[in-house]
C-alpha cells in the first residue's frame, strides 16, 4: 500500500535543525489510525518533513493503539537513520534526545 499524504494529523512534533545561519524546522507528523482497506488491522501514517526523503510511510497493528505505538517507534528509526551530519544537528527542547524513546 502506498500513501500520498498523512491525512488527518493527530500528533506532530517540531524538531529544530541547526544550520548556519539560524535553524530550520523538521516536523514529525502522525496521521489518524485507519482500518486497512482490504484486511483486518489498522495503519497509522507517519511522515518526517524537512529532512530525509519526506516519504509518507505507515505502521500497521492489530488495533489503532498498536498502530500508533509502532508509528512512534518508526519515527525514532527514521530520525536515527538520517544522514549523520543532519542527525547530529537535530534538537528537541534544546536536547539531542528527540523524545522518541524505543524500549
Amino acid at each position: 500500500m502506498e500513501l500520498d499524504d498523512v491525512g488527518e494529523i493527530v500528533a506532530s512534533r517540531k524538531i529544530e535543525l541547526l544550520s548556519e545561519p539560524g535553524s530550520k524546522e523538521v516536523l514529525v507528523r502522525l496521521g489518524k489510525p485507519q482500518p486497512f482497506p482490504d484486511s483486518s488491522g489498522f495503519f497509522c501514517p507517519i511522515q518526517v518533513v524537512g529532512a530525509g526523503d519526506e516519504k509518507v510511510r505507515y505502521a500497521g497493528g492489530l488495533d489503532e493503539i498498536q498502530s500508533l505505538q509502532l508509528a512512534l517507534r518508526m519515527a525514532s528509526v527514521l530520525l536515527e537513520t538520517l544522514d549523520p551530519k543532519i542527525r547530529a544537528r537535530l534538537r528537541w527542547n534544546g536536547s539531542q534526545d528527540l523524545g522518541f524513546a524505543v524500549p
